[in-house]
């Protein structure tokens, strides 16, 4: 599977530093190389760890590009609403180094593949939200954190938004989505997995990514009952993305691009199959 297959993010974090940057660079510093690259495309500056990840408390460059993306307000942030307190920073490092021990306990291979591409997890209060992520800002994942988190629901976000980013890195380098313009078409709404409400066609199709890797989290846990509750919700979404895409073809209008589709199949193949080692398979190539 494409956007879990070691190989493929690994080159894709290559095509893009070298495009984007004009500069071609070693294994040894891809990671530092495409963070420079993504920050000074967007001129928001992450903080990186080398082979691990920077856990931030105090980075205006985030808070202003969280405020360009709505997520906090201005009046909030002048306020100093935003910041946790010195604290509760122990706290939620804490936390989040235990969430990513757990991924590394769970599955080695799919917690470097976060490190690989994740550079800095920014922690501040923002309000309505558990955390996120941001399209132009690949390797930035934002948390709202809470103090009764648990390291297994810190760890699930780690994985859902690290999933975000590897779709929103497939989509830069390889294209997934064509023309965002036809996301308001109403032929383009999908139930998503996650949410299980009509929503645009993209927004449901990062469902069904996120979804499968949620399976795979809960399937390294055991937490059978959270695995078995997403396999009825993602089958439902993918077929009416495939549903989607088949009757706006036919109008003429592509909404996702062969490597898209080829992306959806696999996710088809694995919902239909329950096929783990594919998954595990792809993050050890």
């Amino acid at each position: 599977m494409r956007i879990l297959d070691r190989k493929r993010v690994v080159s894709n974090m290559w095509i893009a530093t070298t495009y984007i940057s004009g500069r071609e660079c070693t294994a040894t510093d891809l990671k530092a190389s495409f963070n420079d690259a993504i920050s000074a495309s967007l001129m928001t500056r992450l903080r990186t760890e080398r082979g691990g990840v920077c856990i931030d408390f105090d980075n205006s460059d985030i808070v202003k590009l969280l405020v360009k993306n709505g997520l906090l307000t201005r009046d909030f942030v002048a306020a100093g609403n935003h910041v946790i307190s010195p604290s509760k920073q122990g706290l939620y490092r804490d936390k989040i180094r235990a969430a990513l021990d757990l991924i590394r306990e769970l599955d080695p291979q799919l917690h470097s593949l976060i490190c690989a591409l994740i550079a800095t997890v920014a922690c501040y209060r923002i309000p309505d939200t558990e955390g996120g992520s941001v399209s132009s800002c690949i390797g930035l994942i934002y948390l709202s954190p809470n103090p009764v988190w648990s390291s297994e629901f810190c760890g699930e976000l780690l994985v859902h938004e690290f999933i975000h980013n590897s779709l929103f890195l497939e989509d830069m380098v390889r294209g997934v989505f064509p023309d965002y313009d036809l996301f308001d078409d109403e032929d383009a709404l999908v139930t998503s997995t996650l949410r299980q409400t009509k929503r645009p066609f993209d927004k449901s199709y990062h469902s069904a990514c996120v979804a499968v890797g949620l399976m795979y989290f809960h399937h390294l846990l055991g937490t059978a009952g959270k695995e078995r509750d997403l396999i009825p919700r993602l089958q439902k979404t993918v077929q009416e993305l495939e549903a989607c895409d088949r009757n706006l073809s036919r109008g003429g209008k592509l909404i996702i691009t062969p490597n898209g589709r080829q992306l959806l199949e696999e996710i088809r193949r694995f919902v239909v199959t329950l096929d783990y080692g594919i998954v595990a398979k792809a993050l050890q190539q």
